[in-house]
């Protein structure tokens, strides 16, 4: 598997995923969007388009992600006025997080959907349909 980062701006990260992720590679998307997360991306868009397989290993990544950006929010969210103050002034608030799937082959489009995933994270069919979605 291969990722590539691409920054659209402060909030909003694009991680291109390339290949299979599978019992061999999840670690690596892991960290990756982790990472990003941790670093300030408030919105990360996984692009699908080249990922061809996807085995039950890369869904627990995928969750992994989806949990550490909603409880990042929930501790915004549950934060005293005083530390989302704090956290306003320097830049560090803003919208909810979100991760956003993008225009996922079928294959792996069919295992996000046995999974259930479609109920919380939003599958776009392109790029710009996505990032159109958290500008709005």
């Amino acid at each position: 598997m291969n990722l590539v980062v691409s920054s659209q701006n402060a909030q909003v990260t694009v991680l291109y995923v390339q290949g299979s992720v599978d019992g061999e590679s999840y670690g690596q998307l892991f960290v990756e969007g982790s990472g990003l997360v941790t670093r300030g991306t408030r919105c990360l868009i996984l692009e699908l388009t080249e990922c061809d397989y996807m085995s039950s290993a890369g869904l627990v990544a995928l969750n992994s992600i989806f949990k550490q950006m909603r409880d990042l929010t929930r501790s915004e969210t549950n934060a005293s006025w005083a530390t989302r103050n704090m956290l306003e002034r320097a830049g560090e608030l803003g919208p909810a997080r979100q991760l956003v799937l993008v225009n996922p082959r079928s294959v792996v489009e069919r295992v996000l959907s046995m999974a259930g995933f479609s109920s919380y994270v939003e599958i776009y069919p392109n790029l710009a349909q996505a990032l159109a979605a958290y500008r709005a």
